[in-house]
């Protein structure tokens, strides 16, 4: 199948529209997880004894691809907020 522009946007517009429904609430919930794993690491650390520092080090990998996660999320809300703006200014032409 040739691929056209018609055919990109019937499925960048989906795409987008997902972006623009779940995105938010996954940085909301990134935020959050890392808010929780921060807090219960710095408790439960001093139970491990001489292990942890490897526990924190799971701990701060973990929170890491929470941060990522939540990195890639607002990239992608941004992405599609230029995508609108840039849609709309050709619109106006």
């Amino acid at each position: 199948m040739p691929c056209t522009v018609q055919y990109t946007c019937f499925q960048y517009v989906p795409v987008c529209k997902i972006i623009q429904r779940d995105c938010p609430d996954l940085v909301e919930i990134f935020h959050k997880l890392d808010a929780i794993l921060e807090q219960e690491s710095q408790k439960l650390a001093p139970s491990f004894g001489e292990e942890a520092s490897s526990v924190m080090d799971i701990c701060d990998r973990n929170r890491a691809r929470l941060n990522y996660g939540r990195k890639q999320a607002l990239d992608c809300m941004n992405l599609v907020e230029n995508a609108i703006a840039k849609i709309h200014a050709a619109l106006l032409w």
